[in-house]
């Protein structure tokens, strides 16, 4: 039996863990002896991945507040961060992962993951680190095709869904705590798969934006060299070896 572990992050968006899934659900699809983990922070079970082959393990949640910090709704952050540390290793521990795929922070937000990736290593197991802008088919990407266009912020999963939807989308960056969205959004803007407002823009530059072509050329994000199969050749080199150890 194949066995891998997804660990996540998140505490109140659910970009992260999506992109664990969808990777996790290539890798069952392609595995039909795989099982998989998926550990997240969402306080609530994801409505996607629904297969018996996977379980979801909820660790504490941790929300980032109005100055980018980090909480939890009754625990101080201190005693989550060592609930959280547990329950990691209680995992690596039953379910004995042959490889563990950790999202953006390498060893949690503070540290907590550290002591159970190093009880895999010894077990032999691979840890690999996931990082931003992975992503196959979309779940709301049929929903937003039938749009004339779309005006959203330029979060990582939002803009994929509505660039493999064949839109080229009107994105808001939001430029705080992080200015990932806004670094985005430019790049996206100067190949020309979408157009940039800022929040504080005149409502006519909207309405000028919409009222023009909302789609996509056909070969628009070949050319641009964005690819949409990421989940899939993921999960592939996940699942031969192939992938270079982080730590």
């Amino acid at each position: 039996m194949r066995r891998f572990l997804f660990a996540s992050h998140d505490g109140f968006g659910v970009g992260h863990t999506r992109r664990n899934t969808l990777i996790a659900q290539a890798i069952l699809e392609a595995s039909p002896d795989a099982q998989v983990v998926l550990l997240t922070g969402i306080a609530v079970r994801p409505s996607w991945g629904h297969d018996d082959r996977l379980t979801v393990v909820q660790l504490p949640p941790l929300v980032k507040d109005e100055r980018g910090a980090y909480r939890h709704a009754t625990l101080s952050f201190e005693d989550a961060i060592v609930e959280r540390a547990h329950r990691f290793e209680d995992v690596v521990r039953s379910f004995d992962p042959e490889c563990i795929v950790i999202d953006r922070h390498p060893f949690g937000i503070a540290g907590e993951l550290r002591a159970g990736i190093v009880a895999a290593r010894r077990r032999g197991a691979r840890i690999v680190l996931g990082l931003r802008d992975i992503l196959d088919v979309p779940s709301c990407a049929d929903l937003i095709a039938r749009a004339a266009g779309v005006v959203q912020m330029a979060g990582y999963n939002s803009t994929f869904e509505a660039l493999a939807a064949g839109l080229r989308p009107v994105l808001v960056p939001r430029r705080s705590p992080r200015r990932e969205q806004a670094i985005r959004a430019e790049r996206l803007a100067a190949v020309g798969l979408a157009d940039m407002v800022d929040e504080r823009s005149d409502a006519t530059e909207l309405a000028w934006l919409l009222q023009r072509d909302r789609r996509l050329a056909d070969g628009a994000l070949e050319a641009a060299g964005l690819r949409l199969d990421g989940a899939a050749h993921a999960a592939s080199l996940l699942a031969s070896g192939r992938l270079v150890p982080t730590c």
